[in-house]
């Protein structure tokens, strides 16, 4: 309550535009909000939306207010995405893998092992495998080289919610994610793993936002649980909802959000069959029942959507606004490297000269371990949030991811 005579303060742009927009289920429709950001979007796209993967779609204009900028920045983000995925190749990523993809899935197991009660699927990730095979591995390979491997397994995980839509009649656009991290070390993430992990961060959260539902983190030693104490309230509440750290008796909390598992617990390593052999062996038996490939790109729209897309589409398109420099052309030359829609080599070569140039610490012994330690665990958990909660910033955000 203000004090008397007293004006009451007006929200700011960032709270109104949380009261607009509503944490819903991937199936609703578009709120009369979210239909606004789509016409946004359409007046940057034109009749190119009709190409847009619906699940792209549905992300990125759910995504609108973790952006400060709000709607208008939305269509200029999916276009730079649009064009990153062009430029990258990233739609034959399943068909044609990068280079050392077997090697990477057996260093960093991973596949969908269920699904909530909802219909989500549920990623598991395994990263702690054998420890000293993966430090080796990370170490021989560039930044480029693992963001590259690390969205392949992204779109993988984009033809499991294009099965879970399918199966249940439905727009399925998140997944529940399971991060076993047991055998995982410090030495894990040191400078140059967390450079890694940051590189994909940025890629993912531009172009993949908004599409984790919940985050567990199951057998986490105590020093994470720990540091998860000290991350925590830098986040927003409804993002830090998403997220739950949990020890070694986790079946029971996993049951309890209605996460569903075929054997009752989850697989071992080597029962995952590997993202590339799952996701093909998921499209042939689409392919089988339908008699031709399913396509991302169509999916399951809500009936209001699909009437609020042809309806656009049909109609004159309205003059977008005069385009604003990206970031890459406002940024000096030696600074471009971080910009919307980057390349994945100067992006990743600005992370690792980072790494390299990082400040060796003089400290020595028992103390210098433990605080690395910290640091590197506190890095690399804020890294994989930032990854899957598109946040993981420093400083607590006031729209909830």
């Amino acid at each position: 309550t203000p004090p008397p005579g007293s004006t009451p303060s007006e929200p700011d742009g960032t709270e109104r535009m949380s009261e607009m927009f509503t944490s819903g289920k991937d199936w609703d429709p578009f709120t009369p909000a979210e239909l606004a950001v789509l016409a946004k979007v359409h007046e940057r796209l034109g009749p190119a939306l009709a190409d847009v993967p619906v699940d792209l779609l549905a992300q990125f204009v759910r995504s609108a207010p973790h952006t400060a900028s709000g709607e208008p920045c939305v269509g200029e983000r999916l276009e730079a995405a649009l064009a990153w995925r062009a430029r990258e190749g990233v739609d034959q990523l399943v068909q044609a893998p990068p280079v050392g993809r077997d090697e990477f899935e057996w260093l960093m197991p991973a596949g969908c092992v269920g699904h909530d009660r909802e219909g989500r699927p549920v990623i598991l990730e395994r990263p702690g495998r054998d420890r000293q095979a993966v430090l080796a591995a990370l170490a021989a390979m560039s930044a480029e080289e693992f963001v590259r491997q690390q969205v392949c397994s992204k779109e993988c995980i984009r033809h499991f919610l294009g099965a879970a839509s399918r199966r249940r009649g439905r727009r399925i656009s998140k997944f529940v994610s399971v991060i076993d991290a047991g055998g995982i070390g410090r030495h894990h993430f040191d400078r140059r793993n967390v450079a890694f992990f940051k590189a994909f961060a940025e890629v993912s959260s531009a172009n993949y936002p908004d599409c984790l539902e919940r985050l567990f983190v199951v057998r986490a030693p105590y020093l994470m649980t720990a540091l998860w104490a000290l991350l925590r309230p830098l986040l927003h509440p409804v993002t830090a909802a998403k997220v739950s750290i949990l020890g070694g008796d986790y079946a029971a909390a996993l049951e309890a959000d209605g996460v569903s598992l075929p054997s009752g617990k989850l697989p071992e390593s080597d029962e995952l069959e590997g993202w590339v052999a799952s996701t093909r062996r998921l499209l042939a038996a689409a392919r089988a029942e339908a008699g031709e490939s399913p396509s991302l790109a169509e999916g399951v729209l809500p009936p209001a959507d699909a009437r609020a897309i042809r309806q656009l589409l049909a109609a004159p398109r309205a003059t977008p606004a005069a385009r604003r420099p990206s970031p890459r052309e406002r940024a000096p030359p030696a600074e471009v490297a971080k910009g919307e829609g980057a390349p994945l080599d100067s992006l990743c070569r600005k992370e690792e000269q980072e790494a390299r140039l990082a400040p060796a610490s003089v400290l020595v012994g028992p103390v210098h371990a433990t605080v690395d330690s910290a640091a590197a665990w506190l890095a690399a958990l804020a890294a994989r949030l930032a990854i899957c909660v598109e946040g993981g910033g420093s400083q607590r955000s006031p729209v909830p991811a």
